[in-house]
């Protein structure tokens, strides 16, 4: 029988943190506003996209979103936003865990759920370099609540397994909190049995590592 842990902020003792206002106001709603227009097109036709205004042509215009689907129920959309994506007051805590400011944060996507998605099998974001005594830390994933409402356990939180013994932590994350944790934690999202709030995820990354697998994926255009 898994037992829910309760969460630590503490990045270096237990390898995960919760962050509070993690975006700027502007920023949170840009999010949210591009998370509804994604969720309407999934639900109403299984397209992911969004119609926006030129900036020179008063007229719309359908914009392509790329997509992952992630089992039933689960979709990672790659977000078409004009500015870069910058969390805040995190460049002390990434500097002190890396011991380093050479780093860069990716692009944003969207995490989104429904009601009857499956638990995701365990994993890790990212694979050891050397052996595990001689790995430094390398990336860091963070997972944002950018919906109105709290995240519940009935909607399937991420599931950080913290220890051998497999307990694990489920933060319910609140409006713009966060959850910042190494790459090479075990984790998953739960079973959801409600529609979960969106989540936006982005990695941070020492700038020197590549991920081959990303060049991997298949992704799916509307």
């Amino acid at each position: 029988m898994k037992k829910a842990l309760t969460p630590e902020n503490d990045l270096k003792k237990r390898r995960f943190q919760l962050i509070d206002n993690v975006y700027d106001q502007k920023t949170l709603e840009q999010l949210g506003k591009s998370a509804d227009a994604a969720e309407n097109r999934l639900r109403i036709g299984g397209h992911v996209q969004s119609r926006r205004k030129k900036r020179k042509k008063e007229r719309t215009e359908d914009i392509e979103y790329r997509y992952v689907q992630r089992g039933s129920q689960r979709f990672d959309v790659f977000l078409d936003i004009e500015r870069k994506i910058m969390p805040n007051g995190l460049s002390g805590i990434v500097r002190d865990y890396f011991g380093s400011e050479d780093y860069v944060i990716d692009e944003a996507h969207l995490l989104l759920a429904y009601a009857g998605a499956q638990a995701q099998p365990i994993h890790t974001d990212a694979d050891l370099l050397f052996p595990d005594a001689m790995t430094p830390p390398f990336y860091l994933t963070l997972i944002v609540n950018v919906g109105t409402e709290p995240c519940t356990p009935d909607m399937g939180p991420t599931e950080l397994y913290c220890c051998e013994s497999k307990n694990f932590v489920a933060p319910c994350l609140q409006p713009n909190q966060g959850i910042l944790f190494d790459g090479l934690l075990e984790h998953r999202g739960g079973a959801a049995v409600a529609d979960r709030v969106p989540l936006v995820y982005q990695v941070i990354k020492r700038s020197w590592y590549h991920d081959i697998n990303t060049s991997r994926i298949e992704l799916k255009r509307t």
